[in-house]
């Protein structure tokens, strides 16, 4: 069997490969058109400065409208097929990552860190306790919504 010279061929790491690149190129742009779009809602510990131009989204859009047919179309071409992402398996493994963090910023888990005063086992790990308790809790709801399906109505204690 004869292929048309515009056939791409790709074995299967070469194309998981470029699904995998083209997928991290859209979610590039879709960051791109939220932070040119404006501030962020910021926290107590980190904030983003706008520092944009005003009008910078308005000049990125054509790029990235661009970009995004220029994926489509690639993609299309190496016949690549898009995922899907199940949202309740990103945040138990979002609520997890804070989870392990905390259990490893404990008093006896930063030695590593240099000498840990007593105030940091006396202030600190409590803190980090009752963090871990509630990152526990959403856990759980979060591990319970999945297992009700599409059953909406969660409430928060």
């Amino acid at each position: 069997m004869s292929m048309s010279p515009d056939t791409v061929v790709l074995n299967e790491p070469q194309r998981r490969h470029f699904a995998v690149l083209l997928a991290m190129l859209e979610d590039t742009l879709a960051d791109v058109e939220a932070i040119a779009a404006g501030p962020a809602a910021s926290g107590r510990l980190r904030a983003q400065e706008h520092d944009l131009p005003r009008g910078l989204d308005a000049a990125l859009r054509p790029y990235v409208v661009q970009l995004r047919g220029e994926l489509v179309a690639l993609a299309d071409r190496l016949g690549l097929v898009g995922q899907s992402h199940l949202a309740s398996r990103r945040l138990q493994a979002l609520l997890l990552a804070s989870i392990v963090r905390m259990e490893d910023s404990t008093s006896d888990r930063i030695r590593g860190y240099g000498a840990v005063d007593e105030s940091v086992k006396r202030e600190v790990d409590p803190a980090l306790r009752r963090m871990h308790a509630t990152l526990e809790r959403m856990l759980a709801a979060a591990s319970g919504a999945e297992a009700r399906g599409s059953d909406s109505g969660g409430e928060a204690p």
